[in-house]
């Protein structure tokens, strides 16, 4: 029996590509087809994006208005920020004074640095806040059992190890989870408005 033999034809990875039109040199991808027009108001939006996505500021820590908001003092002047993905209990709620008097004790009058990722329907910042040892108070509370991970909100990727923070808390039964089945403050704000 004959056997026939296959050519097999493989592109070379160490061959520069080259574009199907005569005489111009490309790459292919995203903005492949688009006019330079196009292209250039794509990077002036990426660019953006990726700028605000990591807007660094720094101020004090003036005041405590629950476990997950503080008023920071700055160089432009008061700033609200809301801390990113998490949510403690509210101030009616069991460990809600808890989770504010561990941030007065731990931040209040410290200089902080923030990392603004948004702004919420309240006009606050939305924001990890870095103390001066370079540890983020939005773990700070989950690691103490006094905060969730805010489902709704946390969709950066650092949430799920913050998940894992929250799970490893609540197997130590730490804080909030010393309690047989605590409400997430979103349940508890959508009960009692």
């Amino acid at each position: 029996m004959a056997q026939k033999l296959v050519s097999i034809k493989f592109n070379n990875p160490f061959k520069p590509y080259k574009s199907r039109k005569r005489g111009r040199g490309g790459s292919p991808g995203l903005l492949r087809g688009l006019t330079r027009r196009k292209k250039l108001s794509w990077l002036l939006f990426a660019l953006a994006v990726t700028v605000g996505a990591f807007f660094w500021g720094q101020g004090k820590i003036v005041s405590v208005a629950d476990g997950d908001t503080v008023t920071l003092l700055t160089q432009e002047g008061p700033l609200k920020v809301r801390l990113y993905g998490i949510d403690c209990p509210e101030s009616g709620q069991s460990f809600g004074q808890e989770a504010a008097d561990y941030v007065s004790e731990v931040a209040l009058f410290e200089e902080v640095k923030l990392q603004v990722l948004n702004t919420d329907r309240y006009g606050r910042s939305v924001a990890l806040v870095a103390l001066p040892d370079g540890r983020l108070l939005n773990e700070l509370l989950l690691d103490e059992g006094l905060a969730w991970v805010y489902p709704d909100y946390c969709k950066d990727p650092r949430c799920a190890g913050w998940l894992l923070k929250e799970q490893l808390a609540k197997a130590r039964g730490k804080g909030l989870w010393s309690e047989k089945d605590p409400l997430p403050p979103w349940k508890w704000r959508q009960k009692n408005k």
